[in-house]
């Protein structure tokens, strides 16, 4: 348990640096958010340092580096996704030309696929 490696004077100091550190976020940040912060501020405190400002410091690096992450995280996932529906898009449009000829063809007396190339 996190009790048995610091006193009361360190819990009270990463606890206040946790609450710091996640002022900015929405609602204090979600779970997991505040948990890799947590990580962070305990391994600053396991080295020594267990000042409030130190502390607050390490949690403040944690969140800025998973806020980092979290930006290249988006812009990849909004990449696949323009990716996907460019790709649905280039298949609905040879799924219309196919529905387009189809129908020309049907006009004309012959089946598309069994006339010449125009070129």
């Amino acid at each position: 348990m996190i009790v048995e490696h610091f006193d009361r004077r360190t819990m009270a100091a990463m606890e206040l640096a946790l609450d710091k550190a996640c002022r900015c976020c929405p609602g204090g940040g979600q779970h997991n958010l505040r948990k890799r912060v947590a990580q962070s501020i305990m391994q600053c405190a396991k080295h020594g340092n267990d000042s409030v400002d130190a502390l607050t410091e390490a949690g403040e690096r944690a969140l800025a580096q998973l806020q980092q992450h979290s930006k290249r995280s988006v812009k990849r996932k909004s990449a696949d996704l323009s990716a996907r529906l460019a790709e649905r898009r280039m298949g609905t449009d040879a799924k219309e030309e196919r529905e387009i000829r189809s129908r020309t063809a049907v006009v004309h007396g012959t089946p598309w696929l069994d006339r010449p190339a125009v070129g």
